[in-house]
């Protein structure tokens, strides 16, 4: 079976977005004959050169449709499979005829208000999207897939590094957030925050660490001067691949995928919600209502705090207690996270999967697609023109 993965770049070329992309991409070229990742973007991103990938670029700002289209099709004819992992990727793959044409939902809120392409085979992430495709007339085959880390080692020298770098007290419960430093997660670097507090007044003393890249130097600086008691460490030997530095912490927070990836090393899991000031404590009961959400801020919960403090101080306060739910939790990511198993799966989808058709909703999302990838190229040709 012989499988085209593609991906679109139109605007900040990283997130969670990419890192699945590239996930399911190792892991099916590690299982299929011949595997080859494409990206169409108005810029070559850096993560393809920095990780030493090799895949073909398409350039598309949104007025060289038809070139970028033809590339892009010429690029397909060898392959049976063709699997998008957004919407814009699909858009380009979409009409091109005799081919089983795969989208891939990567997580995020439903688009209740939003237009989505008419999609023939559909892969989704999350439980509460697939919910909600399966409700859409314009998607006719739809699975859930959770799963989407590979498996990984923690870099032990690294973590030592770090504790010395930053004069982490190992005698301390670290608890950890692997965040992009940007107001569209400071409100779960603050959760996190208040969580330490709360946390110190049943475990001891706390060590908050809020470890990532920072998209917003303002912010940063805000943070630091702000909470002077946490760390925040966005060097990029740390958090150009965090996970491998998880060894660090007791306790982690996570949304998506940073919350699988620290749940494979049986770290005690909080996650963000929407309707509190602190994260909640992932549990056996709780942590499939979680799961719908993709473990995102979206989550609103109805247990009492009181009730999953007094849970977290019998982990810190009882070793049995604590050794049963780090194997808890490893297990569960193990079967419900893990990349693994996901070929194989996929696999029967794929075999299984219709051929795509024509629709008018093409034309349609033609013109999304378009004034997307203008807007974004004339932004950036903006942006450009003032630093000069």
């Amino acid at each position: 079976m012989r499988v085209l993965i593609l991906v679109s770049v139109h605007d900040k070329p990283y997130g969670g977005h990419y890192h699945t992309t590239l996930a399911y991409f190792n892991a099916l070229r590690n299982s299929f004959r011949d595997t080859k990742l494409l990206v169409i973007g108005n810029e070559n991103p850096h993560w393809i050169t920095n990780l030493g990938i090799q895949a073909e670029f398409v350039r598309y700002n949104g007025l060289n449709l038809v070139s970028a289209y033809k590339k892009v099709a010429k690029s397909a004819e060898d392959y049976e499979i063709l699997h998008a992992f957004d919407e814009f990727a699909y858009f380009f793959i979409r009409s091109i005829v005799e081919k089983k044409v795969i989208c891939t939902r990567c997580g995020g809120p439903n688009p209740e208000k939003r237009y989505f392409p008419k999609v023939s085979n559909l892969v989704c992430l999350s439980r509460e999207n697939k919910i909600f495709f399966e409700r859409s007339s314009k998607i006719e085959n739809c699975i859930l897939l959770p799963n989407r880390v590979p498996p990984f080692e923690i870099n032990l020298e690294l973590c030592a590094n770090a504790r010395a770098n930053y004069d982490i007290d190992s005698s301390k419960l670290v608890l950890l957030r692997i965040s992009r430093i940007d107001a569209y997660y400071l409100k779960s670097i603050e959760q996190t925050i208040t969580l330490g507090k709360e946390l110190s007044k049943i475990g001891g003393e706390i060590e908050v660490i809020i470890l990532g890249a920072v998209y917003d130097k303002k912010l940063f600086d805000e943070l630091n001067s702000r909470y002077s008691h946490v760390k925040f460490i966005s060097d990029e030997k740390y958090t150009k691949d965090a996970k491998r530095v998880l060894g660090l912490a007791d306790i982690v927070v996570g949304t998506g995928r940073s919350l699988m990836e620290a749940a494979l090393k049986g770290k005690v899991m909080f996650a963000p919600v929407k309707n509190r000031d602190t994260p909640e404590l992932m549990t056996k009961e709780n942590i499939k209502h979680f799961l719908n959400t993709n473990f995102s801020e979206r989550t609103i919960v109805n247990t009492s705090r009181e009730t999953s403090l007094e849970y977290l101080k019998t982990l810190v306060e009882e070793l049995s207690v604590l050794k049963d739910y780090k194997v808890w939790i490893t297990d569960y990511a193990k079967k419900t996270f893990l990349l693994e198993s996901c070929p194989e799966k996929l696999e029967q989808f794929y075999k299984n999967a219709s051929v795509e058709k024509c629709s008018f909703d093409f034309y349609r999302q033609m013109i999304r697609v378009t004034s997307v990838f203008l807007r974004f190229s004339l932004r950036k040709w903006f942006e450009s023109s003032s630093h000069n």
